[in-house]
């Protein structure tokens, strides 16, 4: 339901988890996706080839590698957490790993399976390699 603009969730059962790599349940992921950002979301149109069905959140923008084996995602350097910290590439690096790390136990892992690694070029931009076309 939306409230003087507020989007409000209303859920059946208290969630078990706010850490995203852990939400499962439709009211945990729901509760997770109005207090995280991704880097990018897909837009209205729902087209999922290609680029341009996709609108940027914490990334103000990407570009793909000629062989297209990696991504550079630039974050927006406005983009901070709830404390004013900028939020940075490492965080990044930091967000994929603790997803691809077994003994979490991410439900979401198996969607991240086709990325080999997430490296740091700067502050400002994380690189997502891939370990095939994609």
């Amino acid at each position: 339901a939306v409230t003087g603009g507020t989007l409000v969730v209303a859920t059946a059962s208290e969630p078990r988890t706010l850490l995203p790599p852990l939400a499962e349940t439709p009211s945990e992921l729901a509760i997770v996706d109005q207090l995280y950002e991704h880097l990018a979301d897909l837009g209205d149109s729902l087209v999922v080839v290609g680029d341009a069905g996709f609108r940027p959140r914490l990334a103000r923008g990407w570009t793909w590698a000629r062989d297209s084996l990696s991504i550079t995602f630039a974050l927006d350097p406005r983009a901070r957490f709830h404390d004013g910290r900028p939020v940075t590439a490492r965080d990044v690096a930091f967000s994929f790993a603790l997803y691809a790390d077994p003994a979490v136990r991410a439900p979401l892992a198996p969607r991240l399976a086709n990325i080999d690694s997430v490296t740091v070029a700067d502050s400002t931009h994380a690189v997502v390699w891939f370990a095939r076309r994609y």
